[in-house]
């Protein structure tokens, strides 16, 4: 049985046909790929639009995952393991 909502369902496919990798964190309304973190529209879509990117750098690591459920703060550190790279002094801080 599949607990995701219809709106993350109908757009994940799209993402996937245009190859476009990134992790959704829902208990935040955000999405993350080597970008930074975007905002979610009242879609489910993410806002892609550079604008509106916040680079990882610019974060805050233990506020925002303060904020998210237990999933989406692990689903976090996987993401910036995997697209920061340890560039920004968060990913360096949590990984000591």
């Amino acid at each position: 049985m599949n607990n995701t909502p219809a709106k993350y369902d109908r757009w994940a496919k799209d993402f996937k046909e245009n190859n476009l990798a990134g992790i959704l964190l829902e208990s935040v309304g955000s999405w993350v790929d080597a970008n930074g973190v975007h905002p979610l529209l009242d879609n489910g879509v993410p806002d892609l639009d550079k604008d509106m990117t916040v680079p990882y750098d610019e974060i805050e690591f233990i506020e925002f995952t303060d904020l998210m459920s237990r999933k989406d703060a692990t689903l976090y550190r996987v993401a910036l393991k995997e697209y920061d790279r340890g560039n920004s002094k968060q990913s360096k801080a949590w990984a000591l």
